[in-house]
């Protein structure tokens, strides 16, 4: 497929650079078009500031990874007031996943309280587990209803075509008694 991505079905990740590590360890796994990370996503040759302000403008959901680093960041900040217009003009979710079990919600912007995602360990098995569920959710899906086994079938079929072409696919798949439909 030619041209530009469609980033409107994907998750801005804001974090810290000093949270590098830690962030790439947690998108390990996930499909690259369903999120978008510095670490990989920014055009080269385009000011870092540019691509910044268009990836968050054109998300679907906004992911801030908390550290006391990314609390303490500059650029953290700008992309968190981006965003904070993004849900005013177009509603984007705010999403807030703490890498520190030890901060609290109150190091946030007050605005940004309600997004809080409360942790019961800071263990990063579980860490990495939430950060999936939370990109996996949020990345624009289908709901579906029926059969279990065909509705996991089509969920990781939706799930492989958006890694592919960086779209969500506008196709509704639906079976019947005899299996029949598309």
């Amino acid at each position: 497929m030619g041209g530009a991505v469609d980033l409107s079905n994907q998750i801005f990740v804001s974090f810290s650079g000093t949270d590098k590590a830690a962030v790439e360890q947690l998108a390990a796994g996930v499909p690259k078009r369903l999120i978008r990370l510095y670490l990989h996503d920014f055009v080269d040759g385009a000011t870092l500031l540019s691509e910044m302000e268009r990836h968050v403008r054109d998300c679907s959901a906004f992911l801030f990874i908390v550290s006391a680093a990314s609390l303490r960041s500059s650029w953290c900040a700008h992309e968190i007031a981006l965003a904070q217009i993004e849900t005013i003009t177009r509603g984007i979710k705010i999403l807030v996943l703490s890498l520190d079990h030890n901060l609290d919600i109150l190091s946030l912007p007050p605005w940004m309280r309600g997004f809080w995602i409360s942790s019961t360990s800071d263990r990063f098995p579980y860490l990495k587990r939430r950060f999936y569920e939370l990109v996996e959710t949020n990345a624009l899906k289908p709901i579906y209803s029926g059969e279990q086994t065909r509705i996991e079938n089509a969920d990781q079929l939706y799930l492989a075509r958006v890694a592919e072409f960086g779209t969500a696919p506008n196709v509704f798949f639906f079976t019947g008694l005899e299996s029949i439909g598309r």
